[in-house]
């Protein structure tokens, strides 16, 4: 209570009609001005304000708004509730984590065990390329690297993989890749006329292999497109092979592609 008459006395003076005689345009700034913000935060509490003896002290003007303020100031500062914990790992629906870590996700830890396997940075092993050795080779070949291969025989080794997939499909062969295969059985012409030409095409695929293959009697192509393209062995022994073998397909391919243009 000594708080209360102590504090009443020194700020009452201050409101009376003789220090702030009343405007029109009565604003709240000019009834707390910023010499007793300070006081604001030693004010006893609401109760204290809201009582008779405060009420009848001061001008009913001046004590209605004065206690708005004041109200306002107290609210400012208050605490809601406990603290929120910080730096603490959170769940998706907010709760604080358990785990004692953070667990990088599957493709990331992926990521990193490629480019730890082959050598290479974080930002190339993002590259689909790296999946595949024909891809790390063609890699290579960007970097202008001697054992590398071309963008054209990468592509080149893609149209083979197509064509003989095409092949096993349409024979009904277990090594082919049936993802999204489904032969239609309502149109068994259109049916047929797609099993002839995958045949046909692969036929005149592997005549080219031969004729290749009789003019470089020293390679192997045949092993280096079924160890490197079909079933992706790192073999760098055949890469040689490999080079020589798809630059013959590529113009066959070409050739090919001009015919049915005609």
């Amino acid at each position: 209570m000594l708080l209360f008459f102590t504090l009443k006395d020194f700020v009452s003076p201050l409101l009376c009609n003789a220090a702030y005689p009343p405007k029109k345009n009565f604003l709240p700034h000019n009834i707390c001005p910023p010499y007793l913000l300070p006081l604001t935060i030693f004010s006893p509490p609401p109760s204290i304000f809201a009582s008779s003896a405060f009420y009848n002290h001061c001008p009913p003007k001046v004590d209605s708004l004065f206690f708005i303020q004041m109200v306002k100031f107290m609210k400012i500062g208050k605490k809601h509730g406990r603290p929120k914990i910080t730096g603490k790992l959170r769940e998706p629906n907010g709760r604080i984590s358990r785990a004692k870590g953070l667990r990088k996700s599957a493709s990331q830890s992926a990521i990193e065990m490629r480019a730890k396997r082959f050598g290479l940075s974080l930002e190339e092993a993002k590259n689909p390329l790296v999946g595949t050795y024909i891809g790390r080779l063609c890699l290579l070949g960007y970097k202008e690297d001697s054992s590398g291969i071309s963008k054209e025989q990468y592509d080149t080794a893609q149209q083979y993989l197509q064509i003989r997939n095409d092949y096993l499909c349409a024979k009904g062969l277990p090594n082919g890749y049936y993802d999204g295969f489904k032969p239609s059985t309502s149109d068994e012409k259109a049916k047929k006329q797609w099993i002839e030409r995958a045949t046909q095409r692969y036929e005149a695929m592997q005549e080219a292999i031969k004729e290749a293959q009789y003019l470089h009697r020293q390679h192997n192509f045949h092993a280096a497109l079924q160890y490197l393209v079909s079933e992706d062995q790192p073999l760098p022994t055949l890469v040689g092979s490999l080079r020589i073998i798809l630059d013959a397909l590529y113009k066959h391919f070409d050739c090919s592609s001009q015919k049915r243009l005609r």
